[in-house]
């Protein structure tokens, strides 16, 4: 009896053993919300995603000085000291043109002439991913919020933290 057990111990032990396989990585995939499935090369619209991998190698960098250096955009004052003004171009556009989302709600400041918004409260730290959407009107991607402003670009924050309330930028603390 004992001999059986153990034999039929060992078989599945060893049946559990052949049974674990390498992982597979996969392509990274942008799942967006529009009516009908699409890839990113046949939209028509200009998409750069910078993941938590290039951020962590973009050390010693503030998050101005991270988007500078993307194609199209120019951040005017990205290499001032924190606490100045700065200003987000693309394409030559001004920067009401431009609009941000942090964790889906957007944080310029309406109240300002050129609706901007000041990046140096971001650490870089505190960002799990950005993307940056180029071209007029996404609607798809901003929830409707081009119906109050036209947005030539959008540029939207994935933070670290799960509740926007109690994130930084400092700007959400209560």
């Amino acid at each position: 009896m004992k001999k059986t057990f153990f034999v039929l111990a060992a078989a599945i032990v060893s049946n559990q053993l052949t049974a674990q396989k390498d992982t597979t990585v996969l392509d990274e995939v942008v799942i967006t919300a529009t009516k009908f499935e699409q890839k990113q090369s046949q939209t028509g619209k200009v998409v750069t995603v910078i993941t938590k991998e290039q951020l962590e190698k973009s050390a010693g960098k503030s998050l101005a000085q991270l988007l500078n250096e993307q194609a199209g955009l120019v951040i005017a004052g990205a290499y001032n000291v924190p606490g100045s003004v700065q200003t987000i171009f693309i394409r030559g556009a001004s920067s009401g043109r431009t609009l941000i989302l942090t964790d889906g709600i957007p944080v310029n400041d309406p109240s300002m002439i050129h609706n901007e918004f000041d990046l140096n409260l971001f650490s870089i730290h505190d960002v799990e991913r950005i993307e940056i959407w180029r071209g007029a009107l996404l609607p798809a991607k901003n929830n409707g919020v081009t119906n109050s402003r036209i947005s030539e670009i959008l540029i939207i924050v994935s933070t670290v933290c799960v509740l926007a309330l109690r994130c930084s930028p400092s700007i959400f603390t209560p």
